[in-house]
């Protein structure tokens, strides 16, 4: 009598394939995460260059984003002119009138706009990168002459600021904007800026056309200014005079001009200094042991200053 063999998989070789099958899937799938994670991570480093390279190219190519007339809202173009002119008659601006100084000829306001600062950690603004304010001032010949090109010398003697006083309501009350255009970057996948000791990046950092010359400069300020939350403070608040607006601009430490002077202690002044910004993202998956660094080179004057240094860049300083 013949025995019949019967052919198939034990259930102990069942489980075995199916382990090392899941096993595979895990290993597929978490690779295919990894890598989306650094396609992510990259194009997020991507897009904070670009939007950095960009605000050069605003300074460059100026466009004002201002409405309304500068001349009609505050003829001294900046708080920090309407400051100087409380103070010094020589400050104050002509007139009006068609026969000063070209002041008042169609196109003409008396205001010129010299650049940007970018403003990183705004609490107001914590889901955004950075804040883009535009850097306004007296145009160079209400000034008289102004000798060498010392930039940031410059820029206080024309009362450079990102901030303006407007009437608001009655008659002779006062609020605080921007002086110009302004605007907020907000990262994508969940990304933000640290220094290089992984604490989130604060400070300012300016780019502007010399009064004299017009070329550009980079300066850095490492000090937290939240001008937003400041300006919000004045802003649909009509019982605030014009005196109280520019002395708590003064008392608070957001006065424009008391950092626009190297010569008193340069480290609480606009100074020439490279950036490193490094790149962190919620987004950041493990295999990746190194953060993205973005270069801001000293005394950038065009968008070749941003420099993006990867995770394997010995230049790269962000662990």
């Amino acid at each position: 009598m013949r025995h019949q063999t019967k052919n198939g998989f034990t259930i102990i070789e069942v489980v075995f394939v199916l382990a090392i099958t899941s096993a595979m899937l895990i290993a597929f799938m978490a690779t295919i995460a990894s890598r989306i994670s650094r396609e992510r991570y990259s194009d997020t480093t991507k897009a904070f260059a670009d939007s950095l390279r960009m605000v050069y190219s605003q300074v460059e190519n100026v466009q004002n984003g201002r409405t309304g007339s500068i001349s009609d809202q505050n003829k001294y173009c900046t708080l920090a002119g309407q400051a100087a002119a409380l103070t010094d008659p020589s400050a104050l601006p002509n007139s009006g009138n068609a026969d000063d100084d070209g002041y008042g000829y169609a196109g003409r306001s008396g205001c010129a706009i010299y650049g940007k600062l970018i403003s990183f950690g705004e609490d107001s603004n914590e889901n955004a990168a950075y804040r883009v304010y535009d850097v306004i001032g007296r145009a160079v010949e209400f000034r008289g002459s102004i000798t060498g090109d010392n930039v940031i010398t410059n820029l206080k003697s024309v009362y450079a600021d990102v901030m303006s006083y407007v009437p608001v309501g009655t008659l002779g009350n006062y609020s605080l904007e921007p002086a110009g255009s302004d605007y907020n970057y907000y990262p994508t996948w969940d990304a933000w800026l640290e220094d290089t000791k992984g604490n989130r990046f604060k400070g300012e950092i300016l780019i502007v056309r010399s009064p004299v010359s017009g070329a550009v400069h980079t300066y850095l300020l490492n000090k937290e200014l939240d001008f937003e939350a400041f300006m919000s403070k004045f802003q649909n608040r009509p019982s605030n005079d014009l005196s109280t607006v520019v002395n708590a601009a003064t008392s608070d430490g957001y006065a424009m001009a008391d950092y626009l002077n190297t010569e008193n202690d340069p480290s609480k002044s606009f100074a020439t200094s490279e950036i490193d910004l490094c790149v962190n993202s919620n987004d950041f998956l493990i295999g990746i042991s190194r953060k993205n660094s973005i270069r801001i080179k000293a005394d950038g004057h065009d968008s070749s200053a941003i420099e993006i240094l990867e995770t394997d860049s010995e230049e790269n300083k962000c662990n």
